[in-house]
C-alpha cells in the first residue's frame, strides 16, 4: 500500500508540472487571440493598429531566434554583448579519455562516462576547464548508492560540489545522472526547467549592464546553441551561478519529496 501511495505521489507531481505548463501555454494563446480580435475590430472601425513604442535600450535576442552564428561568435570573441566568454585551449575529449582510463584502472567503469569537468578561474578571471577530483565523484556516487540522496553526508558532498566548483549546465546534467534514479532524474529535470523558465522571464526585464540580462533556457540549461561544455565555460560567471543555484534548488525539492515518500511508505 505504501509503494502504491509513493508511486501515486510521483505521478501526481509530474501531472501537476504538465498541467502548469498547459495552463501557461493556454494563457499565452488566449492573449494572442484577444490581441488579434482587438486589431480586427480596430481595422473594421477604420483605425489602423499601431505598434508599441520602441524601448530606449536594445532588447536581448530571443532564445527561440538564436542560430548557430551565436555559438560561432562565442569562439571568436572574448566578449559579446551580455555573455562574457574567455579563450581556452582545453581539450575536453582528451581529458575525458584520461578520466575513463583512471576509472577503468580502479574498476569503476560505471561512472567513467559520467565524470564532470567544472570551470576553474585564475586570478585574472580566465576560465580553465578542470575535472572534478575523481575521488570526490567516486565518493559521491558510492554514498548515494549506499545511503540515499537524502543522507546528511551526501548533502554535504553536494554542497561541496555545487558551491566550490563553477559547474556549467553540461556538468550539472551529468552529476544528476550520477546520483539520481531514473524517476528522480525525470523529476529533477522538470523542477530545474520550471525554475529556469521563470528565471528567464525575469532576466528579460533586467537593466542594461546586468550580466543576467537576456539569459534564457539555452544559457541556463545548456541547450542549443550553447549545448557544448566549451561554449558554456565562456558564459558570464553570473549566468553559471544562477544555473547552478536553480539546479541545487531542484535537488532540494527532490530531497523534500524523498522524505515525504519515505514517511508514506512506513
Amino acid at each position: 500500500m505504501g509503494l502504491l501511495t509513493a508511486w501515486r505521489l510521483v505521478t501526481d507531481s509530474l501531472k501537476q508540472l504538465k498541467a502548469d505548463r498547459t495552463v501557461t501555454a493556454a494563457a499565452a494563446a488566449a492573449t494572442v487571440r484577444e490581441r488579434q480580435k482587438e486589431a480586427a475590430a480596430a481595422t473594421a472601425n477604420g483605425l489602423a493598429p499601431t505598434a508599441p513604442p520602441s524601448p530606449d535600450f536594445p532588447l536581448p535576442p530571443s532564445p527561440m531566434n538564436m542560430d548557430l552564428s551565436f555559438a560561432e561568435d562565442l569562439y571568436k570573441e572574448k566578449n559579446r554583448g551580455d555573455f562574457e566568454c574567455v579563450e581556452t585551449d582545453y581539450d575536453p575529449r582528451k581529458h575525458w579519455q584520461e578520466l575513463r582510463q583512471q576509472a577503468e584502472k580502479s574498476s569503476d567503469q560505471d561512472i567513467a562516462a559520467l565524470i564532470a569537468c567544472p570551470v576553474i578561474r585564475d586570478a585574472q578571471g580566465r576560465a580553465e576547464w578542470q575535472g572534478l577530483p575523481f575521488e570526490l565523484v567516486k565518493e559521491l556516487r558510492k554514498n548515494v548508492m549506499d545511503y540515499g540522496l537524502g543522507s546528511p553526508y551526501v548533502q554535504s558532498l553536494l554542497n561541496t560540489v555545487f558551491f566550490n566548483y563553477e559547474l556549467p549546465p553540461y556538468d550539472i546534467k551529468q552529476i544528476s545522472m550520477l546520483i539520481c534514479s531514473p524517476t528522480q532524474k525525470v523529476m529533477f529535470d522538470a523542477h530545474w526547467r520550471t525554475a529556469c523558465e521563470m528565471a528567464a522571464v525575469t532576466n528579460l526585464e533586467r537593466p542594461d549592464g546586468d550580466p543576467l540580462r537576456g539569459a534564457g533556457i539555452p544559457q541556463l540549461m545548456g541547450e542549443a546553441p550553447v549545448q557544448t561544455p566549451q561554449l558554456q565555460a565562456r558564459l558570464n560567471p553570473a549566468i553559471l551561478q544562477q544555473s547552478r543555484q536553480l539546479a541545487y534548488q531542484a535537488l532540494l525539492k527532490l530531497l523534500i519529496q524523498g522524505r515525504l515518500l519515505n514517511h508514506l511508505s512506513l
